[in-house]
């Protein structure tokens, strides 16, 4: 019914007439792959439809365009993979008014204003414009476009840990090698007073006649190395787009405002994948009152009233329901909201489902996240929601283990199922997991500098996600662990093939290269696989994790880094020593691939070599922290 009512709602706008647009913003995903390409396509289809229903005129784009650090040219690949391949449906070929994101200052923030020289629907004048756009006869929208992140202190800051993307956690740009990143130098080669000046002057400029709709990428009180809201409150504004919270929200500052939240494009994940704070607002000075806000992906509709005298707001999911609206009259605040209609009364119960696992085809739900999604069994209080049993003194500290009753490991309270003494048992050790950078799912891309060696681009080509209720939920991909699986299988048969053939110097050569892939496979294993949600590397004590790490690091030493050399020296020995007879049993074209090969895979080796042993020390160190800290509760 509630769908229903949203497709009257909008036919009758497009009926009436109505000028709207759309807004968007942390889209740039799709070339991540996983449960992002998911998340991306759902809603590009999503706003095809509701712009083809309602005759959007254009869409406002507010920021990290292009994950996880932007692009470096022009040229870019994630140009066509981000944008112009999924948004490319008619309907969407209408004018983009873009602002940058913290995520495009990791490489060349320069080209993606170049970008409207290349594309005719990208508009960014400059880091930082404003636009007088007619939206119908004598009306007019002044849209101020900012450049938010160069005006937040953190950012600013020497402290690494703060910076977004390049943090201290997750250095790099690169998920094979540690590329360059130059976020920090970015942002500090950006003035945010010369930005505040020229912001008070614009809104000098703007006519009292027109709607003023300003846009940046953070929410408004996050910008605090100078005050952009008192000004704009006390010229008088209509609506605030921002992203960068991955979710849709509706909120007000100082009791006042109409300030829209619309960072739902690709990077909405459920709780027991995301940093619970990475969502909240109201992080700087001033005091932010939530209107609204639901977890799932999506964008917004504005739609202006046939006199121009009010805009209305929906926030539309990527099924096409209207989950939240207002209205906002020019020149003064959003009209009250109406209350959200009342849950439907569930069917089913968890007597009957049992608890535990989320599952789609259940009419309601009696996994741990269901009362954040509101959709409970009758009965889930009562039969899953009891008193925890058990304590970290019982269970003791350490691995995951599904049959107790709450948790006792370094994750749990990214899980919200610690035991009511883990944190004076165990030390309460974090992760990081726990960092921002979890929404991002950095972790696992990055995998301590490591990309998919032995098995090219397994990942995006296997990964898939399921679309379930109203969130995107991350599925378990068995293909892609059952793939990696057979790797390490054949890993271990190369050293046995090369012994049966009594030797042979290229079975024994690949045998101990491939040595080096079974623990690499490890290494994704841990990372990728999940189980309940959980991660495998979980389940094991952090040492395995860092053995792994060691024997990885020194099969590199013996198995790349010497033999490929060595090697290479046999070989053009040989040459040299007995050329008519080298010659005479080897081929051209193993003369000059079988060396060439080897010399590739020793440079991209030694490159490969720096982020491994990064990666390995910061595991040894993880082991370190947990025993110190077991020492000391001892």
């Amino acid at each position: 019914m509630k769908r229903l009512w949203a497709f009257f709602s909008l036919f009758s706008a497009v009926a009436e007439g109505s000028v709207s647009f759309l807004t968007l913003g942390d889209w740039g995903g799709y070339a991540l792959g996983s449960f992002h390409q998911t998340t991306v396509t759902a809603v590009a289809q999503q706003m095809a439809k509701t712009a083809t229903q309602t005759g959007a005129s254009f869409v406002v784009n507010t920021g990290d365009n292009f994950y996880y650090c932007g692009i470096t040219g022009t040229a870019d690949h994630q140009v066509a993979e981000d944008f112009t391949n999924v948004y490319s449906n008619k309907s969407l070929k209408v004018p983009w008014y873009s602002v940058l994101g913290n995520h495009e200052y990791g490489y060349d923030v320069e080209a993606q204003c170049q970008l409207s020289s290349v594309l005719s629907n990208w508009v960014m004048d400059s880091r930082y414009f404003s636009k007088r756009v007619a939206v119908g006869s004598g009306h007019f929208i002044s849209f101020i476009f900012l450049d938010t992140s160069p005006c937040v202190a953190a950012y600013r800051a020497d402290d690494q840990s703060h910076w977004d993307p390049c943090g201290s956690d997750f250095p790099t740009c690169e998920p094979i090698v540690e590329g360059p990143c130059r976020f920090h130098e970015n942002i500090l080669s950006q003035n945010c007073t010369t930005q505040f000046e020229w912001f008070k002057a614009e809104l000098a400029k703007v006519p009292a006649s027109d709607w003023l709709i300003v846009v940046g990428h953070h929410p408004a009180d996050e910008m605090d190395v100078e005050d952009f809201v008192s000004p704009m409150v006390q010229h008088g504004f209509d609506l605030y787009l921002n992203g960068h919270t991955h979710l849709l929200n509706h909120y007000t500052i100082n009791g006042g405002g109409a300030y829209v939240t619309s960072g739902a494009g690709a990077m909405v994940r459920t709780k027991d994948q995301e940093d619970e704070e990475s969502h909240l607002v109201g992080k700087g000075s001033k005091k932010v009152q939530l209107v609204w806000e639901e977890k799932v992906a999506g964008f917004t509709l504005h739609t202006f009233s046939p006199d121009f005298k009010e805009l209305k707001t929906d926030y539309v999911s990527y099924t096409g329901g209207i989950l939240h609206s207002f209205n906002v009259t020019r020149g003064s605040g959003p009209s009250p909201s109406p209350p959200s209609p009342p849950s439907p009364p569930s069917q089913g119960s968890c007597s009957k489902y049992g608890c535990g696992r989320y599952d789609p085809s259940h009419s309601c739900q009696c996994n741990s996240f269901c009362k954040e999604h509101a959709d409970c069994c009758s009965d889930y209080s009562k039969s899953c929601a009891g008193p925890s049993r058990g304590s970290c003194k019982e269970f003791g500290c350490g691995r995951f283990n599904p049959k107790q009753s709450c948790q006792c490991n370094s994750y749990c309270k990214e899980h919200k199922d610690c035991c009511p003494d883990y944190d004076t048992t165990c030390g309460g050790i974090e992760t990081a997991a726990n960092s921002a950078h979890s929404e991002q799912d950095v972790g696992e891309l990055r995998l301590n500098g490591i990309h998919a060696i032995s098995v090219p681009v397994l990942r995006r080509q296997m990964q898939s996600a399921t679309v379930a209720r109203t969130n995107l939920r991350p599925h378990i991909d068995t293909s892609e662990a059952l793939l990696r699986s057979i790797e390490c299988v054949k890993s271990l048969a190369a050293p046995g093939m090369g012994a049966y053939v009594i030797g042979h110097f290229w079975g024994c050569l690949d045998g101990c290269c491939e040595l080096t892939t079974i623990f690499l496979n490890n290494l994704y294993l841990l990372n990728d696989v999940e189980i309940d949600g959980r991660r495998l590397k979980e389940f094991f004590p952090r040492w395995v994790v860092a053995a792994n790490g060691i024997i990885l690091w020194l099969g590199f030493i013996a198995f790349r880094l010497a033999l490929f050399p060595t090697w290479l020296y046999m070989f053009y020995k040989d040459m040299e020593e007995a050329p008519s007879k080298s010659l005479a049993v080897i081929t051209d074209l193993e003369r000059y691939l079988y060396p060439g090969v080897n010399l590739v895979l020793l440079l991209l080796s030694i490159a490969w070599f720096v982020p491994l042993t990064r990666g390995m020390v910061k595991s040894v160190k993880a082991v370190g922290k947990v025993e110190a800290k077991d020492a000391k509760q001892n």
